[in-house]
């Protein structure tokens, strides 16, 4: 049962971590232009989500000699990539996901009561969790590509999957690691990062209906 709460708690903290700062960096970073090359492509896609760890300064000083638990864990929380790449496809094709941010802020919310009660919760509803939140944070990414050739847009998906997996891999095994380390200070920060996360998914909920 401990086993299973540690990588309850390393799966939610590494999604949280993803929906905070993934709508506000989903800016395209070749300064804002449609890539034209797959070079470009490839380079935005590998850009985005190294964007958002730019935030996260301790990660790449806590990455080495860590191992990832489980193997469950990491299956679980690649839901987050193909639901990722689904989104970008959605907002590609030209169709709208009505009420995004809100269904965003939702899942904030959602992670946070999960965090707080653990035990609610199963291995197969949060690959679920990561699967729905990895859609709405695609369809954000997916603004930055629009207009794009086919060439480029193809090199775009492939960067953009290979770095997430990647990116996600060494985050699971960051936060693995530092909840191994105490349990009595897994626990806590599973209930301060659920109160946190219930208390800024509100408001991001209440944001996005004003």
């Amino acid at each position: 049962m401990k086993t299973f709460d540690k990588r309850l708690t390393t799966l939610l903290a590494f999604l949280l971590l993803l929906t905070f700062v993934g709508p506000v960096l989903a800016h395209h970073p070749m300064g804002g232009q449609t890539p034209e090359t797959a070079l470009q492509g490839l380079l935005s896609g590998f850009g985005i989500p190294l964007s958002v760890w730019i935030i996260w300064p301790s990660s790449s000083s806590r990455v080495r000699g860590l191992r990832c638990e489980s193997e469950t864990t990491l299956r679980a929380a690649a839901g987050f990539h193909p639901g990722n790449l689904a989104g970008t496809g959605i907002h590609l094709a030209a169709l709208d996901i009505p009420y995004a941010e809100s269904f965003v802020a939702g899942t904030v919310l959602l992670a946070g009561v999960l965090l707080i009660l653990p035990g609610v919760a199963k291995t197969r509803l949060t690959a679920l969790l990561f699967a729905i939140a990895g859609i709405f944070h695609g369809y954000a990414y997916g603004e930055s590509i629009i207009g794009a050739e086919q060439t480029p847009l193809f090199a775009y998906l492939v960067g953009f999957a290979v770095i997430q997996y990647t990116l996600m891999a060494l985050g699971l095994m960051a936060m693995a690691w530092l909840h191994n380390r105490d349990e009595a200070m897994q626990h806590m920060t599973a209930r301060i990062s659920g109160g946190a996360a219930v208390a800024i998914g509100c408001l991001f909920l209440f944001s996005s209906f004003g």
